[in-house]
């Protein structure tokens, strides 16, 4: 924000953005999967959306484990595809530096398209499609949300 924007500028910047990014949802949802996190429980919101499972009739399951969100591993799941995930993930980042004030972070970018072309590429970086760190839970996973669908 060097070329002068004041922080409620650069924040009125970033709800737009943010605006714009949900107009371009179409399905999947954002899971934080951490070590306290039981696995009936993310069972759990999948039952709770089998509607929209059913609806999207989407099975992906994407993976972003990197900087955005410190020790959490992040689920997007039912997204059409890969751009979807993208979407999704940077949506949610950006409402948590909104929430949490941390606009101080942003400081470091000169504009809001620095800002996304960095979450963009952090994103891409860390993005993988399943659950790499753990095939047993993305097997069961798959089988409750195949299971959803199918019903």
């Amino acid at each position: 924000m060097n070329n002068g924007e004041s922080n409620s500028d650069f924040i009125k910047q970033i709800n737009a953005k943010i605006e714009y990014y949900e107009d371009r949802i179409n399905s999947g949802i954002f899971l934080n999967v951490n070590n306290e996190r039981d696995i009936s429980e993310i069972f759990g919101v999948l039952d709770y959306l089998k509607e929209k499972f059913k609806r999207w009739n989407n099975r992906n399951i994407f993976n972003y484990s990197g900087d955005l969100f410190k020790d959490e591993s992040i689920l997007v799941i039912g997204a059409a595809d890969e751009e979807e995930a993208k979407i999704i993930i940077i949506t949610v980042y950006l409402k948590i530096l909104i929430k949490e004030q941390k606009i101080q972070f942003t400081s470091k970018y000169k504009s809001i398209t620095e800002l996304e072309l960095f979450l963009q590429g952090e994103i891409t970086k860390n993005l993988k499609n399943g659950y790499p760190d753990d095939r047993l839970f993305e097997k069961e996973l798959r089988d409750h949300l195949n299971k959803i669908i199918e019903e």
